[in-house]
């Protein structure tokens, strides 16, 4: 049976030592994002307890790895591996009681009708990749604590079961959305 990623998405437990290697690479870069972006706060034993005490949950996080040029490798074999890692909270595990989390989607009829519109009144349409976008979100509205997964954070000493308080909306979080207010004028 054919995978639906093909051998993009990586189990690094079954990797070769030269590819947990760069894993554990990718996995200090990925940190290095979270550092830099002021996204999650490492908690002490007595910080962690007194939250505990309060009621808040911990919930799981787990190490989410590809290797992007996996697909380029079914022509040519000699194509080197580039290797992510990304820190993900598993959102399902939080109590989201009474938040709307759901977000918006458009189908690609939707998408071709406002290309359409820019195309007949020659609107100029641009895009743009925020870097690490997740990272750089509204502060959270409330408590989220997440555990440090299988293999901490390498170089670091950030140790597999330590908690985390995710200050923003980090990769896989279940968040309020704030929808914006969309000004039509006429």
């Amino acid at each position: 049976m054919k995978k639906k990623d093909g051998d993009k998405n990586l189990d690094f437990a079954s990797c070769s030592p030269d590819i947990q290697k760069g894993l554990r690479h990718a996995r200090a870069k990925e940190w290095q994002k979270w550092k830099q972006f002021n996204a999650g706060v490492i908690l002490s034993n007595a910080e962690l307890q007194e939250l505990i005490d309060a009621g808040v949950k911990v919930c799981p996080m787990q190490w989410i790895e590809v290797d992007k040029n996996a697909h380029k490798r079914r022509d040519n074999k000699n194509i080197p591996p580039e290797l992510k890692s990304r820190l993900v909270g598993c959102g399902n595990f939080e109590n989201t009681e009474g938040l709307r989390t759901d977000s918006p989607t458009a189908d690609v009829d939707s998408h071709n009708l406002v290309f359409s519109w820019c195309a007949s009144n020659r609107v100029t349409i641009k895009s743009a990749d925020i870097t690490s976008a997740y990272l750089q979100g509204k502060e959270n509205d409330r408590v989220i604590l997440y555990r440090i997964p299988k293999g901490g954070i390498p170089e670091e000493g950030v140790e597999e079961g330590d908690v985390l308080a995710a200050r923003v909306p980090v990769y896989g979080a279940k968040c309020q959305r704030r929808w914006p207010r969309i000004l039509v004028k006429t």
